[in-house]
């Protein structure tokens, strides 16, 4: 995991997580709202679902764990969707492309589960669930639902990346990037060259890059024009 932290007004933290290899566990069985999805463990921490198809309506469904019962009770809990809420607020619904992640809750490894469900509160309803039986993986990276996400801004910018922010004091902003990325791609935060509008050129930007051999890298640019850096012209580091 690379990181940066700079104080320019704001303070930016860039984080990057590299694409690990996954377990598949299985499919969610539909039984109501029309769920759907391919479940895998990426590692103790991070389960990932595929293909994740659910209509919304359920008015307090949740990603829900159980690690007593192969069948979803009441005793479960929720687990963190890394994409939206991190549980803080129902389910979205998803379209059938969407990938959400989902993260345990402190003290609870994929490997301790039975059985991985959409589970609504309100109801005890179950609308689908997957049964789990994996061995040891690797330990917990990556993860960004952490404690007092609940106090945070939290908006997913697509199905890789999500950022967050909060009020530190009067001049100061907190916020993370965070981004899940493969090698020789590359992600960035940057301020607006201009107080009232957005644009590229007088804009100072964080670029954070994957290497092939899992290594990480952040520099910071002044984007002072339009063209890449060329012997020692354009947009240089």
């Amino acid at each position: 995991m690379g990181a940066l932290m700079v104080s320019v007004g704001l303070l930016v933290g860039l984080f990057l997580v590299g694409i690990e290899a996954e377990t598949l566990i299985g499919s969610f069985s539909t039984l109501q709202h029309s769920l759907a999805g391919e479940v895998s463990a990426i590692n103790e921490g991070l389960l990932v679902v595929r293909n994740f198809r659910y209509d919304g309506a359920g008015p307090a469904a949740y990603f829900w764990g159980d690690t007593t019962s192969e069948t979803p009770t009441r005793q479960g809990f929720r687990l963190l969707d890394a994409n939206g809420s991190c549980g803080i607020s129902k389910l979205a619904a998803g379209n059938g492309m969407d990938t959400p992640y989902v993260e345990m809750p402190a003290g609870v490894k994929v490997s301790d589960l039975r059985s991985i469900s959409v589970w609504c509160e309100d109801f005890d309803a179950n609308f689908g669930d997957v049964v789990v039986s994996v061995g040891s993986l690797d330990p917990a990276t990556g993860l960004v639902c952490s404690e007092g996400t609940a106090v945070r801004n939290c908006e997913p910018l697509s199905e890789r990346f999500q950022v967050t922010w909060s009020l530190q004091d009067a001049d100061m902003i907190e916020i993370t990037l965070t981004a899940r990325i493969g090698a020789e791609e590359y992600m960035g935060f940057g301020i607006s060259g201009l107080p009232n509008r957005t644009t590229m050129v007088g804009s100072d930007v964080a670029i954070a890059y994957a290497f092939p051999n899992g290594s990480f890298s952040v520099e910071d640019f002044y984007m002072s024009s339009r063209e890449q850096c060329s012997q020692g012209l354009g947009v240089c580091p």
